[in-house]
């Protein structure tokens, strides 16, 4: 029998449209995640890659389950063009908690 013990961060999309101001909420269920954290947009799955974006995050307990919104501005949404990067969720001095792709689409209207 092989079986697999994990640490390994949970696996979240998130996709915007460039330019807009980025507003993106969800909710953990059944656990207390909160607390501070830092959230980063890289080109590659790499600590070395160049930080594309910075959200902010806000983490608030709500029991049973936590809840997060992830935000950032017009002007910094406009910093990412439109392609796909990687992201994560990372408790400040602790654990990464969420990870995974970033999808932002092309503006339209100007």
């Amino acid at each position: 029998m092989t079986a697999t013990l994990s640490q390994d961060a949970e696996s979240l999309n998130l996709e915007w449209v460039e330019g807009d101001p980025i507003s993106l909420a969800f909710t953990v269920q059944a656990v207390n995640w909160s607390g501070t954290y830092q959230a980063q947009v890289r080109q590659q799955p790499r600590a070395d890659s160049d930080v594309l974006i910075s959200l902010t995050v806000s983490a608030t307990y709500d029991a049973p389950d936590t809840d997060f919104t992830l935000t950032a501005t017009a002007v910094a949404s406009a910093g990412v063009p439109a392609g796909e990067y990687v992201w994560d969720l990372q408790q400040v001095g602790g654990v990464t908690r969420l990870r995974g792709k970033v999808r932002v689409t092309p503006q339209v209207t100007r």
